[in-house]
C-alpha cells in the first residue's frame, strides 16, 4: 500500500503525467466551486442587508429609502442599524430638535419607529427612539464629536438594546416591551436635519456582536475580494472611508468696520456740527 501511495506522490509530482493533470484539474474544480459559493453568499448577505449613501451626503439633504427593498429581519426581533455621521455645529435650529434617521414615520412622538436617531436640542448628545408595544422608549449617547466623524450603533436583540460610538459598547437597556420592527422606510435628515453630513447607513436584519460592530467601526469597508467582486457584478462602488467635505463659510469682515459705514459716520458728524 505504501509504495503504491509513494508511486502516485511521484507521478502527482510529474507535470507531464496523467496524475499530475488530474490533481491539478480536480484543485481547479474546488476552487472554482469555492469562488461561486462565496459570490452566492455575498449577493445574499447584500440583499439582506444593504447600505445607503455610500459616497455621503449633506445632513441637510432629505433622504428616503423604500422599505420594501429592505428586509427588516431574518431573525425574530433583530436588526442592527450603523451610520456614520459628521456634525458641524450645533447652531443650525439651535433649541430644536434635529432628525438623523429613522427606520419608520419620522415624527418625534410617531408611534412607528424602530429605531429613530436625532440630535438633541441644545447638547451634542444623540436621542434614540425605540417604539415598543407598550410605549416609545428614550435613551441617550452622550457627548458626539464636533467637526469629527464618528460612528453610530444602534442593535436591537429581542427586548433589549445595545448603543455604540466609534465601535464600542456605551450602554445596554431593556426595552418596555416588544419592540415595533417595520416595513416603512428609512428616511433621513427631514426638515433640513443638521449641519454636517451622514454616510454609508447600512441595515443588518440580524444583531450584530460587539466584535463585528468595532470591525465594521475599524476597517469601515469589506476585505478586498468583496469590493472587486460586487463592484464587477454590480457596477456600484463599496463605500470608501468618510470623505465629505463641508463647506464652510467665514464671514472675515465680522467686527470691521467697512468704507460704508466709515463713509455715514463722517456725514453723521459733519450734520451735527
Amino acid at each position: 500500500m505504501s509504495e503504491k501511495f509513494a508511486n502516485f506522490l511521484m507521478e502527482a509530482r510529474n507535470p507531464e503525467s496523467n496524475t499530475f493533470k488530474s490533481v491539478i484539474a480536480i484543485i481547479s474544480s474546488v476552487s472554482l466551486i469555492f469562488i461561486i459559493y462565496k459570490i452566492y453568499k455575498l449577493i445574499q448577505f447584500e440583499k439582506a442587508n444593504p447600505r445607503f449613501v455610500p459616497k455621503g451626503k449633506s445632513a441637510s439633504e432629505f433622504y428616503k429609502a423604500d422599505g420594501k427593498k429592505i428586509i427588516t429581519t431574518t431573525k425574530g426581533n433583530e436588526c442592527t442599524l450603523f451610520l456614520w455621521m459628521y456634525v458641524d455645529n450645533m447652531s443650525k435650529r439651535y433649541g430644536q430638535l434635529k432628525h438623523v434617521v429613522t427606520k419608520g414615520s419620522s415624527g418625534y412622538y410617531s408611534r412607528n419607529q424602530c429605531p429613530s436617531l436625532w440630535i438633541k436640542p441644545r447638547e451634542n448628545d444623540l436621542k434614540i427612539v425605540i417604539s415598543t408595544d407598550n410605549k416609545n422608549d428614550t435613551f441617550v449617547i452622550k457627548d458626539f464629536p464636533i467637526r469629527y466623524w464618528f460612528s453610530i450603533a444602534v442593535v436591537l436583540k429581542g427586548d433589549t438594546v445595545d448603543l455604540y460610538k466609534n465601535g464600542l459598547l456605551t450602554s445596554s437597556h431593556p426595552l418596555s416591551g416588544t419592540p415595533k420592527l417595520n416595513g416603512s422606510d428609512l428616511i433621513m435628515n427631514k426638515k433640513k436635519g443638521y449641519d454636517g453630513a451622514i454616510q454609508c447607513v447600512r441595515w443588518f436584519s440580524t444583531a450584530l456582536n460587539a466584535n463585528t460592530i468595532l470591525n465594521y467601526h475599524r476597517i469601515y469597508k469589506e476585505p478586498l475580494i468583496y469590493e472587486i467582486v460586487w463592484d464587477y457584478l454590480t457596477g456600484l462602488e463599496m463605500p470608501k472611508p468618510p470623505s465629505v467635505k463641508i463647506n464652510l463659510k467665514v464671514d472675515v469682515s465680522v467686527g470691521k468696520e467697512t468704507t460704508a459705514d466709515a463713509k455715514k459716520k463722517k456725514i453723521k458728524k459733519l450734520r451735527n456740527k
